[in-house]
C-alpha cells in the first residue's frame, strides 16, 4: 500500500475532522466531497483523526460508508424508545446537588495556557450533563466492523480525561476499547451529557481540549493534513475562541515539521445559517454542504 493510498505505514494525507456539533455533520459531507473530486482521494483510505461530532464521521468512513449516507444516517430523527430514554434521564437529572456542582473545578489550571485554555477550564466548571451517552455511539457502518477485528486502524478519535483535562487518544494510547465507547468519550459535551466511564476513568467530550487536536497528525510525517474545522468559524463564544486559538497552535507544529496544511472553515456568512441546525432550519443542509465544498476546492486548488 503505497503512502497516498492507504491508511498503514507512513500516510501522505491525513484528514482532521473537527468539533461543531450537526452543522460538523454538513460541513465535513463537503469536504470529503471535494477531496474526493480535486485530489482524486478516497477519503477512507487514509488516516482519520475526529472529535466530537467529527468522530462520527471518521468512524462511519473507516466503516466504508460514503459520507453522503453517514450525514443522511446522522440527520435521522431519534426513535420513540431514544426519546423516552431521554426524557427518563432529564426527569430523574433534575434531582440532586449535581445538577449544580462543577463537574471538575480543578480544569481551571488549564487557564494557565491562556486563550487555548479557556474551554477546557470552562468544562470544568460545568455540572455534568443528565443525559446517558449510549446515542453518541451509534455510528453508520457500525456492523461493518467487527470489535473481534480490536480497534480499526487508520482511525484516531480524541477525547478528555475529567480528572486531569488530558488529552487521550483512542487508537493510540487506547486501543483495547470499542469503536462505540470512543465515541461516546469523545462527544459527552458537559452539562449536556454525562462523562462517558471506561473503565473506571470519566472522559468528556474531546473540543474540551482542542476542537480539532490537528497537531497528532505531526507524528505520523504526512506530505498534507486537511483540515475541516467548524467550532473555528467566526464568533465570540468561549467555545470558538479557544477552538481559534488551538487551531493556531496546531498549524504552527505542523508547519514547523514541514508539513503542509489546508484548513477548510466556514466563515461570518455561514454564522447565521449554521445556527440552530438543523432544530430551527433542517432546510440550511445542503447550502452548508455545498459551501463547504466550494471553500474546500478552492483551499485545495494549490495541492491537486
Amino acid at each position: 500500500m503505497d503512502e497516498r493510498s492507504g491508511a498503514t505505514g507512513r500516510p501522505g494525507l491525513v484528514i482532521v475532522f473537527g468539533a461543531g456539533s450537526a452543522p460538523a455533520w454538513a460541513w465535513h459531507t463537503g469536504v470529503v466531497a471535494a477531496i474526493e473530486s480535486e485530489l482524486g482521494e478516497c477519503a477512507a483510505d487514509h488516516h482519520l483523526i475526529g472529535t466530537s461530532a467529527g468522530s462520527a464521521m471518521a468512524a462511519g468512513l473507516r466503516a466504508g460508508v460514503e459520507a453522503p449516507a453517514i450525514f443522511d444516517w446522522m440527520m435521522q430523527p431519534p426513535t420513540a424508545e431514544e426519546r423516552d430514554e431521554f426524557r427518563s434521564a432529564t426527569g430523574n437529572g433534575r434531582r440532586g446537588l449535581h445538577r449544580i456542582r462543577p463537574l471538575a473545578p480543578g480544569l481551571l489550571r488549564s487557564l494557565t495556557a491562556g486563550t487555548k485554555g479557556l474551554a477546557l477550564a470552562g468544562s470544568g466548571l460545568l455540572p455534568a450533563g443528565v443525559f446517558p451517552t449510549r446515542t453518541l455511539g451509534m455510528f453508520a457502518g457500525a456492523d461493518n466492523l467487527d470489535p473481534a477485528d480490536g480497534w480499526p486502524e487508520g482511525l484516531w478519535v480524541v477525547g478528555a480525561r475529567v480528572h486531569d483535562g488530558e488529552r487521550v487518544v483512542f487508537g493510540r494510547d487506547l486501543v483495547d476499547v470499542s469503536v462505540a465507547d470512543a465515541l461516546e468519550a469523545s462527544s459527552a459535551v458537559p452539562a449536556m451529557f454525562r462523562p462517558k466511564e471506561i473503565d473506571g476513568v470519566e472522559y468528556i467530550d474531546g473540543a474540551a481540549y482542542s476542537s480539532t487536536s490537528a497537531d497528532l497528525a505531526a507524528e505520523l510525517k504526512p506530505d498534507l493534513v486537511i483540515i475541516s474545522a467548524v467550532q473555528t468559524r467566526p464568533g465570540r463564544r468561549v467555545s470558538r475562541i479557544a477552538a481559534r486559538a488551538r487551531l493556531a497552535d496546531e498549524i504552527e507544529t505542523l508547519e514547523a515539521a514541514g508539513i503542509a496544511c489546508v484548513v477548510v472553515q466556514p466563515d461570518a456568512e455561514m454564522v447565521p445559517v449554521m445556527a440552530g441546525f438543523p432544530r430551527k432550519n433542517r432546510a440550511a443542509g445542503p447550502r452548508i454542504v455545498e459551501t463547504a465544498r466550494q471553500t474546500a476546492v478552492a483551499a485545495l486548488a494549490p495541492h491537486r
